[in-house]
């Protein structure tokens, strides 16, 4: 249940409805993101209305309309909209009738300007004029290319006349023949650039409608290696995370979503004040300078790295001031929840950090004192999507990252020190989220295997209060009181008569509870349904859940009463079809089977992953090693040989990283599944191949005979095989790459079974693969401890840290192949 709490008449939260199209969009993530960040600092609840694009095409979509019409201003006291993704079938008539039904709320929307409420919208023509007169008065272009957009399409249009004024301000004269039509693709870039380069036509830049059209010019100009690439000038609109991963990085426009969703609920501050508010807003775009343009550090930045006087003088910390108010104005530091005078001086710590390691050529500082400085303003209340938007701008205003020439190689040098260690602390936040998130999976995986595969309402009412319950989950699921499902609604409630989880209402109503009462910042609103058609609402918690998640498990409530609903029906009218039953519970079956096999399956190799190897691998290796033991306990001679060993191998592909630099990670991914279709050609069907991470594989070979010769040569076999195979990239160009082999019996020693576990063989199988690689790389390097000895913990330490001293103290023999290097 979710937990309430007493508030003060004059500390009453305003609550704030927000309406939500699709929950997985990108866009509509990050403006919840700002939404929920502001409303944080100004007492406000948000409660997100997830109720679908209006008039949906397709049924799966359009019955979560359903949720717009039970919208009441006794519990909610504004409404913001995201105009921009609810108009996408309604067409523009329609939507302000669709408006027009909340007149009695303070409304606003974003994305789209509506009349008569305030319009948060961005200025697409602002963002292009800025870049295309960068090209003109920095880089002197004269001859510049646009791909545009969708006809009739009001943002393309826009970002279309934006590139129209910026040449006629610059006495440039619009030529036809540089002006290619669009769709918001990457094809459509593909298809400018043949045509530019089949017609000779002269230019020497090519702005894009977005992003994605740049993409195509890049492939395209790559593929056939054109010299020419090396100097047009290339630049995108948007912003999207490819931008940064593609080589050259793309020079673009930044659209402001986060900071579209702040304002919406700053506006909506004042409104519920009766304060004036504008009718539109304009959020102006940042243009974002990369290596496409040929653009390189700040010239402020350069000039103090220059200049020996002024890298301890009044320069830099006035520089430094300069950030740290950008940053604290921007994103209001001095309100955010429990801060203290620590809190900022650690935020000012960390920007005076990155300043001056890289002006001072102190990467040593960053790897020290950046991680401790971040984790504290963590825990001070500094989420990582808010310190990400705080690094962007020291990273986009002040310390651009495209440097290449000689001039600026130490610049370059601590820069990409600092990049790495953000890169790890990152990696570390994402695997913990992961786990978090892969604990939340498998719950609602179990649960939804439990639900979908019950017609009782006596278990089904068990499985949602015991997952709820036991998990932390505050939910609170009603059901109409009236309509066709009226009395399987009054059988439902009747099942949970303790009303801690289940509670009738009116279908005027969104809860039936007070929203003030619950002691949570943002709620989700979900549509319980009946093959589509609406029977009530689901409302979340977002505080220990996300909101995919709480979809998804809304979803498995509404199959589970779905089937219960039939199971009732067919007792009242005592007619069933048995059939239809039957195929539906297969058709669930294989769907869970389908899923399951799923999320043991790496999605780039087709391989197993990491949670294949402990959830099924590992269970039945543990059995394996004690039937071993039972066989050595009872000396049982009939079952001797039965037992062989396993050979647990890890591969790792040299200089990986050369290939996405040189190539790009898409054709990174290439090579990915090129080799792991060759491994898969050294398996016999029992035994399993496992992509261990990144460019890191594990094969275990099941049932391998005690014989060391015959698994080395085995081993020895896969390494030559990839050094000697041609990968075929998607430029249609062949690399060839080696890569460095681990490997190890398990049981390591047969005489005591018990004595090595199986983690620690695979942290000795590391060990080997980077003797491997310390050993020149393309090495297979096989190890077996000695069998007369059962290791102390020390002993197994030293075999894992050190190879080369465990092969002194006999502990284990070593065998390299091609080539030994001695001890």
């Amino acid at each position: 249940m979710i937990r309430r709490k007493k508030t003060e008449k004059n500390q009453r939260p305003a609550k704030i409805a927000v309406f939500v199209s699709d929950l997985f969009d990108f866009y509509q993530k990050q403006m919840i993101e700002g939404i929920r960040y502001q409303a944080s600092l100004e007492n406000i609840k948000i409660i997100l209305i997830n109720g679908g694009p209006l008039d949906s095409p397709v049924a799966e979509g359009k019955y979560k309309n359903f949720i717009y019409n039970h919208i009441s201003d006794k519990i909610i006291d504004g409404i913001i909209f995201f105009s921009g993704s609810l108009i996408n079938y309604i067409g523009f008539e329609n939507y302000i009738n669709f408006i027009a039904q909340f007149n009695n709320f303070r409304k606003i929307s974003i994305g789209i300007k509506v009349p008569g409420m305030p319009s948060i919208v961005v200025n697409n023509k602002a963002g292009t004029y800025k870049l295309v007169t960068h090209l003109i008065k920095e880089h002197h272009c004269k001859r510049i290319v646009f791909i545009k957009g969708p006809e009739k399409n009001e943002e393309a249009e826009e970002r279309f006349n934006g590139y129209c004024e910026a040449l006629t301000d610059n006495h440039i004269v619009i030529d036809k023949k540089l002006i290619y039509p669009g769709e918001f693709q990457k094809e459509s870039g593909v298809r400018a650039i043949i045509s530019l380069l089949k017609e000779k036509v002269k230019f020497d830049s090519i702005a894009g409608v977005d992003d994605y059209t740049c993409i195509g010019v890049y492939e395209v100009l790559k593929e056939k290696k054109n010299e020419f690439f090396k100097k047009v000038k290339i630049v995108g609109y948007d912003d999207i995370a490819l931008c940064t991963s593609i080589t050259p990085t793309l020079t673009t426009v930044r659209q402001p979503l986060f900071e579209m969703g702040e304002t919406s609920v700053q506006i909506m501050k004042k409104m519920l004040l009766n304060k004036e508010v504008d009718d539109i807003y304009t959020i102006p775009t940042n243009i974002i300078l990369r290596e496409s343009c040929g653009c390189s550090v700040n010239q402020r930045f350069l000039q103090l790295f220059h200049n020996p006087v002024q890298k301890t003088g009044k320069d830099l910390e006035t520089l430094i001031n300069v950030i740290y108010k950008e940053i604290s104005d921007k994103f209001n530091l001095t309100l955010i929840k429990n801060s203290t005078s620590n809190f900022l001086k650690n935020i000012r710590s960390s920007i005076t950090l990155i300043v001056k390691s890289i002006i001072h050529n102190t990467p040593i500082a960053i790897q020290k004192k950046f991680p401790a400085l971040f984790n504290m303003t963590m825990r001070q209340g500094v989420s990582p999507a808010l310190w990400t938007n705080i690094l962007l701008i020291i990273l986009d205003n002040y310390i651009h990252s495209g440097f290449s020439t000689a001039e600026n190689q130490v610049i370059h040098h601590v820069w990409h020190t600092f990049h790495s260690v953000l890169y790890q602390i990152q990696v570390r936040i994402l695997t913990n989220e992961l786990v978090y998130k892969d604990f939340i999976d498998s719950i609602l995986e179990r649960t939804g295997d439990q639900l979908i595969n019950v017609f009782n309402i006596d278990a089904i009412k068990r499985i949602i209060i015991d997952t709820f319950h036991d998990n932390h989950i505050k939910c609170q699921i009603s059901l109409f009181k009236q309509g066709s499902f009226y009395r399987y609604s009054e059988i439902f409630l009747q099942m949970f008569n303790d009303r801690r989880n289940v509670v009738l209402f009116k279908t005027n109503t969104l809860s039936p509870v007070n929203l003030e009462e619950i002691d949570s910042n943002t709620l989700l609103i979900t549509i319980l349904h009946k093959d589509y058609d609406p029977i009530g609402f689901c409302l979340f918690d977002l505080s220990e859940i996300d909101a995919i998640s709480c979809d998804f498990l809304s979803n498995k409530i509404s199959r589970s009463i779905t089937g219960a609903w039939l199971m009732d029906a067919v007792t009242h009218h005592a007619k069933i079809l048995e059939d239809e039953v039957a195929k539906r519970t297969e058709e669930l079956n294989n769907a869970n089977a389908k899923l399951k096999e799923k999320s043991f399956t790496d999605s780039l190799s087709g391989l197993k992953n990491r949670r294949f190897l402990m959830e099924v691998i590992l269970p039945e290796i543990e059995n394996f090693k004690r039937n071993l033991l039972y066989q050595k306990m009872h000396d049982d001679k009939r079952s001797q040989g039965r037992f062989n060993n396993y050979v647990i191998l890890l591969l790792d592909i040299d200089h990986f990283k050369k290939v996405n630099d040189l190539y790009g990670h898409i054709n990174g991914d290439i090579v990915i599944r090129k080799l792991s279709a060759i491994l898969k050609q050294y398996v016999r069907k029992n035994d399993h191949i496992i992509r261990f991470g990144g460019e890191e594989f594990m094969i275990i070979f099941k049932n391998f005979h005690n014989d060391n010769d015959n698994a080395i040569t085995k081993i020895d076999e896969i390494r030559a095989k990839i050094q000697n195979h041609q990968f075929k990239l998607g430029n249609d160009e062949f690399i060839q790459k080696t890569c460095s082999i681990g490997a190890m019996n398990y049981p390591a020693n047969m005489e005591y079974p018990d004595n090595i576990h199986f983690m620690e063989t695979i942290s000795m199988v590391d060990s080997a693969l980077y003797y491997a690689k310390d050993s020149g790389r393309n090495k297979s390097v096989y190890i077996s401890v000695n069998q007369s000895i059962e290791l102390d913990t020390a002993q197994k330490k030293l075999i894992i840290t050190d190879i080369r001293e465990a092969r002194k103290q006999n502990l284990i023999e070593c065998i390299i192949l091609p080539g030994d290097v001695g001890n």
